[in-house]
């Protein structure tokens, strides 16, 4: 399966780590390099094809899948393109955990404001250790029977690993539908009702970044995420 790339560095990084990557509890799929030993070429990477189906009603098991991928890159070093990247997520989680300011075109503020202002008013201290973590792992799990479940578009971030699973969990009722008490599921991470508030930052940050000149666009995606917003703030009391 061939996927474009945009940077040619963090794409060999994560081809190394996924080529050589165990674990119990998951798999994923293999990288394949060219005959010279490349792993990007002409602004393509190519991975094998695997088999699985994204199970859109079965957290229980992402968050276990997502909890065993993260057990296994425990110790892995930060890589250094993390501190060279500016795209929207970048921004979306520097902004979610206080590291910079929102920066809001005029077209988008009026849309993400009031949630946004909300979500910053209720965020409190944090202090977790973070790790290199999936940053979008809700649907990049595939299930197949008779095989563990494969973890796919691996995207690295350097947060506590619970962040990881509280915007997968954040996804999975915006996008998913996925009952409120999915939540539940994730009762024995640390500080959680932080973490969602900063998944819920990033997350709005993030359509932002990405639609500045589609308002309509940002208008529908912010409506998906207004009631998960809410419920995010009502677990703060």
């Amino acid at each position: 399966m061939l996927k474009p790339t945009g940077d040619p560095v963090s794409t060999a990084w994560c081809a190394e780590l996924c080529r050589d990557l165990r674990g119990e509890g998951f798999r994923v799929a293999p990288p394949v390099a060219t005959r010279e030993g490349d792993w990007t070429v002409d602004g393509w990477a190519a991975w094998q094809w695997v088999e699985g189906e994204p199970a859109e009603d079965r957290w229980a098991a992402v968050f276990e899948v997502a909890e065993a991928f993260h057990r296994a890159l425990e110790g892995i070093a930060r890589p250094d393109f993390l501190h060279r990247r500016s795209d929207p997520w970048w921004v979306a989680a520097a902004v979610a955990w206080g590291e910079r300011e929102p920066e809001l075109p005029s077209t988008v503020a009026g849309l993400i404001e009031p949630a946004l202002n909300r979500l910053l008013a209720a965020r409190r201290p944090v202090e977790l250790p973070s790790q290199v973590m999936h940053s979008d792992i809700a649907g990049n799990v595939l299930f197949a029977d008779g095989l563990p479940p494969c973890v796919i578009d691996f995207s690295p971030m350097y947060r506590p690993p619970g962040f990881s699973l509280a915007t997968a969990a954040f996804d999975a009722i915006a996008w998913s539908d996925a009952d409120p008490s999915t939540l539940d599921l994730l009762a024995g991470i640390e500080q959680l009702d932080q973490l969602l508030v900063r998944a819920a930052i990033f997350r709005l940050i993030a359509a932002a970044e990405l639609h500045r000149d589609q308002t309509e666009r940002l208008a529908r995606g912010i409506g998906r995420y207004a009631s998960t917003v809410e419920l995010v703030l009502s677990r703060l009391g």
